[in-house]
């Protein structure tokens, strides 16, 4: 049955399915990204806890990590918006600042 022609009821049916669809492919990807999220941690954990052991830093290192969450997020921004600026805006960066 074509689309174009159908009752109002097959149309909505039509649309309820294909939000729903839409809404569980959504609901797919955040959980793959969470999942991905979670499982970087101990990626990066166990050769912090590994290098700071030797050095007796181990209370540092465990009070630095969750920190890692934030400042990841933050230089994915920075990161986007230099991209953005000069590869859709062409507005190329000539000052390059240090962080420090």
């Amino acid at each position: 049955m074509p689309l174009t022609g159908g009752s109002a009821s097959s149309t909505g049916v039509v649309r309820a399915l294909l939000v729903r669809g839409m809404l569980a492919g959504l609901a797919a990807g955040l959980a793959a990204f969470l999942f991905a999220y979670v499982l970087d941690a101990p990626v990066i954990l166990i050769p912090v806890l590994l290098s700071a052991l030797p050095r007796r830093e181990l209370g540092k290192a465990l009070a630095s990590f969750p920190s890692y969450f934030p400042l990841r997020v933050a230089n994915a921004v920075m990161m986007l918006k230099a991209a953005f600026l000069e590869l859709v805006l062409r507005r190329p960066f000539r000052v390059y600042e240090k962080g420090h």
